[in-house]
């Protein structure tokens, strides 16, 4: 079984890692090693946030996916975890 809270704090770790390998670096002066180091921990942070960010998407029952998205398109009320979203109530009053 796969552990995505493993990946996560991993993915986390390695940044961590670069960064402060990256500081280090930078104080010694050795420019190119720190560039490779602040990309590298940018990197790995980006795959932290897509797998983060699919993880709670896969997650969410398709209602409540439907408002994220809403959400996310023109800033909408609601909230999944209260129950109070209804894929009609956005359309009330449009017509």
């Amino acid at each position: 079984m796969f552990d995505q809270a493993a990946l996560n704090a991993s993915l986390n770790g390695l940044s961590a890692v670069f960064l402060s390998s990256g500081y280090v670096l930078i104080r010694r002066r050795r420019i190119a090693a720190h560039k490779v180091c602040m990309i590298s921990a940018f990197s790995v942070s980006t795959a932290f946030l897509v797998s983060y960010v699919v993880y709670h998407l896969a997650g969410m029952d398709p209602p409540c996916l439907l408002r994220a998205l809403a959400y996310a398109y023109d800033s909408g009320g609601g909230d999944c975890a209260a129950g109070d979203y209804h894929p009609a109530a956005r359309l009330e009053g449009t017509i």
